[in-house]
């Protein structure tokens, strides 16, 4: 258990350092994997973008949860607006 609390920790860091490329990175093995294994790869690609936007908000002192519906219901537009905001020193939005 402690493995995988690592692991998703370490992703979690990428995230927050170079989140454009890790998130390019991911779309590319998604998109390989819906193309092997169907519709249930498909769902992992389309929950991506809210687990960014979650992280990336975390990270910048703003409403995970609110930034983690935008990013299901933007997708990479939340994503990318999210990464061009500044740090937010009062928590919201």
């Amino acid at each position: 258990m402690n493995k995988v609390k690592n692991l998703v920790n370490k992703f979690n860091e990428r995230i927050i350092k170079q989140p454009i490329i890790t998130y390019i990175y991911c779309v590319i093995i998604l998109v390989i994997l819906v193309i092997i294994f169907g519709t249930p790869a498909g769902i992992l690609l389309w929950l991506i973008h809210p687990y960014f936007c979650y992280v990336l908000a975390g990270s910048k002192n703003r409403t995970k949860i609110l930034w983690a519906l935008l990013g299901l219901i933007f997708n990479i537009f939340a994503l990318i607006f999210l990464v061009l905001l500044p740090v937010s020193k009062d928590g919201v939005l």
